[in-house]
């Protein structure tokens, strides 16, 4: 067996290359992530869970106030397959996002490198983004001005929906703020269930009205 001062003269060798290879390599500091962490903390707020058109995000808004006052469990988060599209390298790289299945059109693929040349540096990483319920609702409320912009409404019902949207959605950011986890948050929100509601009647009311405006448009046909 080997004496205590021979494994010594071992241990001391080894510890010196150790902290030779520390001293080149270095260690990763207090900013900076791995690499999977580093591409999933620049994900930007995407909007893939968006509603078409307006009285399509009213009733959206209404089914998750339904399950919100149910007894049912909460339903699991909506899992969205995003690809990133990275373009260039350093400090000129920007990135383009579509969804997975986007890639799989009757033509084959579209193109997704956005006028950008076939010469540039290029690469794509997938993501899985996750949107509960409750993230759902409040990011519904906020885009519902961008999205009664794209209806065909009078001005002062889209102020309406302006007006009343950014309020119910800092009321809704202050108190889900101070919920911990889902079951408070479901909490939260049935507690302010008498906001809610007031504002689905009067999304609702809009939402007729633009449907009404709809269906008085002349229909188009081809030739």
């Amino acid at each position: 067996m080997h004496s205590l001062f021979e494994r010594l003269n071992l241990l001391i060798p080894l510890t010196a290359i150790a902290t030779l290879l520390l001293l080149v390599t270095g260690c990763p500091g207090p900013g900076e992530a791995q690499p999977e962490q580093a591409q999933a903390d620049r994900l930007p707020k995407l909007r893939f869970h968006k509603p078409g058109d307006f009285p399509a995000a009213v009733t959206r808004l209404e089914e998750i106030r339904t399950v919100i006052l149910s007894d049912q469990p909460l339903p699991p988060a909506k899992v969205f397959r995003v690809v990133e599209s990275i373009h260039g390298s350093g400090a000129g790289a920007h990135s383009h996002y579509h969804l997975e299945r986007e890639t799989n059109d009757e033509d084959g693929g579209h193109d997704h490198a956005h006028g950008h040349s076939h010469d540039e540096e290029n690469s794509e990483v997938t993501h899985d983004v996750q949107v509960d319920l409750v993230t759902e609702m409040v990011d519904i409320v906020k885009w519902m001005p961008d999205i009664a912009a794209d209806s065909d409404m009078e001005k002062g019902s889209w102020d309406t929906v302006k007006q009343e949207s950014s309020g119910l959605h800092d009321r809704l950011v202050e108190s889900l703020a101070q919920a911990d986890g889902p079951d408070a948050q479901r909490q939260s929100l049935q507690e302010m269930d008498d906001r809610v509601a007031a504002y689905l009647v009067t999304m609702r009311s809009v939402a007729d009205q633009v449907e009404a405006a709809d269906s008085t448009q002349p229909k188009t046909t081809g030739d």
